[in-house]
């Protein structure tokens, strides 16, 4: 499945980099810097109501935490050591595996490939770009992978 889908992709990646003006414009409003949680209290007080008595109350925090999404990563897995209910952990681990997952997502891939393609258009505005979203939470996937591909680019 993935032969197929690169087969497709790469024709795709091709046009977007030969039209290097529009690329970054678009990737600049579809991509954004990674944001995480800095409300510790937050974070604290969701991952307690995890194993809250009140199915409501956990659904509510379990709802919250996806919502917060990648934001959450960090957090949750600094939390993860320090939860001992079998419940509210599974429900962290639930998280985890759909926000930071193992195994690509399609969104994951399709981040990769835009950030490939800005490094195959290294124009001031991509390197620009890439400065941008590698000023995102230092943990994150994306914020990474920028600055990688910003590294790959300076040699």
């Amino acid at each position: 499945m993935l032969e197929i889908s690169a087969q497709t992709s790469l024709p795709a990646m091709r046009r977007l980099a030969a039209h290097p003006e529009i690329t970054v414009a678009l990737f600049r409003t579809t991509l954004k810097p990674a944001a995480s949680t800095n409300d510790d209290a937050l974070l604290d007080q969701l991952v307690t109501d995890l194993g809250n008595e009140k199915f409501a109350v956990r659904e509510a925090a379990f709802r919250r935490l996806d919502e917060l999404g990648e934001r959450a990563v960090v957090g949750l897995r600094a939390r993860l050591a320090n939860i001992s209910d079998a419940e509210p952990r599974a429900r962290v681990m639930r998280l985890l595996a759909k926000h930071d997952p193992t195994t690509p997502t399609a969104e994951v891939i399709r981040e990769a490939r835009a950030l490939e393609i800005l490094e195959q258009i290294n124009t001031p505005e991509a390197r620009a770009l890439l400065k941008d979203l590698s000023a995102g939470t230092p943990s994150a996937r994306r914020t990474q992978a920028a600055a990688e591909a910003l590294r790959r680019m300076e040699q």
